[in-house]
């Protein structure tokens, strides 16, 4: 399941928070506020999660579109558990 709140660690040690709304909206901030939140739509498509980035704080941005398998997701560990988990249920 795709709604609810994801900690993702990315590859190059950046944290981000990811929120997927049950009406389709996303929004993905930084967790250590280097960078500006950014919004946007998701969907499901196959097997994949696609999301698309449009704005952040100060307004509309060129699109983003970014995607990752569900899998992902479904294998996430809660969080606190594994530091070296790339996704954690929150």
């Amino acid at each position: 399941m795709v709604v609810g709140k994801w900690e993702c660690n990315t590859r190059n040690g950046a944290i981000w928070l990811y929120v997927f709304t049950r009406n389709r909206k996303v929004s993905i901030r930084d967790v250590a506020g280097s960078r500006a939140a950014m919004f946007g739509t998701w969907h499901g498509e196959g097997t994949d999660v696609v999301y698309i980035l449009d704005r952040d704080h100060t307004g509309p941005i060129e699109p983003k579109t970014m995607r990752f398998p569900v899998a992902e997701l479904e294998q996430a560990v809660p969080a606190g558990t594994d530091p070296n988990a790339r996704w954690h249920r929150l």
